[in-house]
């Protein structure tokens, strides 16, 4: 049901030409979200519930980041969530 939701999301923002927008203020976001949370994890403060709650959405950042634009957000978001990941799986 998610996946049907989602296409007719996209196709919609295709049609009105803002695909591109949202998809670059998501990065941004994912971005953003996963240096903070990386920042909390490095200075030993609490991130792993926060991180648990937004870690599909901030995979699926990545996962669709590829057509977009913003190279250097999409290198921070995959930097800091290649380390979150990697500390969640050990923490686990």
């Amino acid at each position: 049901m998610l996946g049907t939701i989602r296409s007719y999301a996209l196709d919609r923002l295709a049609a009105c030409g803002e695909e591109a927008m949202v998809g670059n203020g998501h990065l941004r976001w994912a971005a953003a979200t996963a240096a903070r949370l990386d920042e909390r994890l490095i200075e030993a403060r609490d991130w792993q519930a926060e991180f648990d709650l937004v870690a599909d959405d901030l995979r699926a950042a990545a996962a669709g980041a590829a057509g977009l634009g913003g190279q250097e957000a999409r290198h921070h978001l995959a930097h800091h969530l290649g380390h979150l990941n990697i500390c969640a799986a050990v923490t686990r």
